[in-house]
This record gives structure tokens, sequence and C-alpha cells, in this order.
């Protein structure tokens, strides 16, 4: 694959993966293999596997399968075989210098993730939703108002402000492009232009619960992320 990262919130995963015995290893392999397939997300996966993984606790098979229901995505995507994702993986941990693997356990880590990888019960719902929900050019982060007040001078400056004005400015962080850069714009608003987003955001979030309402009266699941 030309590029593959490891996301921060998926290395606890990945580790649980690198440190699992043969004993751990079959028995959430055989849990996951009997489990069904297309589940909301891999939080309500972990409900219906976790009581037959006795080598882990819950939090610790929640961390997995987050990783394995996000592997199982990029190799659905990237249609590369199970195996092929495996070797990328290992090798993209081995560039970014971590100790995520032991060098003593990758073949068994290459191994089992390629075993893992071709169980359709990590095909859930929630990683196509996300995927889709991503499939923009830009993809919001987080939104700060800074507000602070700017003095307004006369045309005599030595004789100091003759008015303060208070100013906001809005600043916007989003995602960009296939590594995900991190960029911000931050944009100048007024009061009036604060009242316009409140009410935008208020309208959004009511077409959104009109819209879930419908898909609920006609039967068909919300993938909502929020």
């Amino acid at each position: 694959m030309a590029f593959l990262r490891v996301p921060a919130r998926y290395r606890d995963g990945i580790a649980i993966l690198a440190a699992l015995n043969d004993t751990s290893f079959s028995e959430v392999y055989e849990a996951l293999k009997n489990a069904p397939s297309a589940t909301p997300t891999y939080i309500d996966l972990a409900a219906k596997v976790e009581s037959e993984i006795k080598a882990l606790n819950a939090d610790e098979v929640k961390k997995l399968l987050a990783a394995l229901t996000s592997l199982y995505r990029v190799r659905d995507k990237a249609n590369v075989s199970p195996e092929k994702l495996a070797e990328d993986l290992y090798d993209a941990i081995r560039k970014e210098g971590g100790s995520l693997v032991p060098q003593e356990n990758a073949a068994a880590f290459k191994s089992r993730l390629g075993r893992f990888l071709n169980l359709a019960a990590l095909s859930v719902v929630a990683t196509k939703a996300k995927e889709l929900q991503e499939d923009v050019e830009k993809v919001f982060c987080e939104a700060r108002i800074l507000t602070d007040l700017r003095s307004v001078f006369g045309s005599d400056v030595s004789g100091g402000p003759i008015a303060m004005i208070v100013v906001h400015t809005l600043k916007l962080s989003y995602h960009e492009g296939a590594r995900g850069e991190l960029k911000e714009i931050f944009i100048g608003v007024d009061s009036d232009d604060i009242s316009k987003l409140k009410q935008i955001l208020e309208r959004a979030e009511s077409k959104a619960k009109s819209l879930t309402s419908r898909l609920q009266e006609a039967g068909i699941k919300s993938a909502d992320l929020a």
C-alpha cells in the first residue's frame, strides 16, 4: 500500500493484539468467528463476545475490536489480502519507530492479524458509515471563538483610544487530504453572525432528528456516529 499509518486511538488495540498468547488468541478468534456480521459498532460487537473471552477484560476487548474493525475496513477499501495488510501494517509500525510489536512477536502478530482480517464479524456498520461521513476534502476537527477588545483611536492617536470594540474570531480546525493533515482557518465574526450560526446549527439538529425519526418509522437503522 502506498501509505499506511497507525492512528493514536488504535495503538492500544494493536499492542493488545501483539501481546496475545496462543490461548488468548484462540479465545478471541473463536468468539469472533461465531459472532454475527454487520453489527452497528465495534462496541456492540464487543458486548456480544466479551463474555466468551476470559483472557481480556471488557475494556481490552473494546480496544482490540476498535483496531481490528478499522483495519478490516482498510483492507476492504484497499482491496488487498489480509496477509498483505498485516505485512504493511507491521512495516509501518517499524518505520514509525514504535515498540507496539516486539520484533520477536512479529511473525505471530502478522499471522494472527491476517486470520482476524478474514472474519466477517469485523465488518461493522459504523466503520463504513464513518468513511462515508469523511468522504470530503476537509473534515471538521474542532472550533473555538476567540473574543477580545480592540481599541478605537481618533485622529490624534497620542491621546489614547476613544472607544473599545468587542471582536470575535471563529477558529476552525480541520483535517485535509489522505494524510489527514491538521489545518486551521480564522474568520472574523460579529454578534449578529454568532446568532446566525446558532440558528443554522439548531436547524441542522432539527433536520437530523426529523430524518432519524423517519428512518425509525421505515425500520431502517441509523448509523449515527455522534
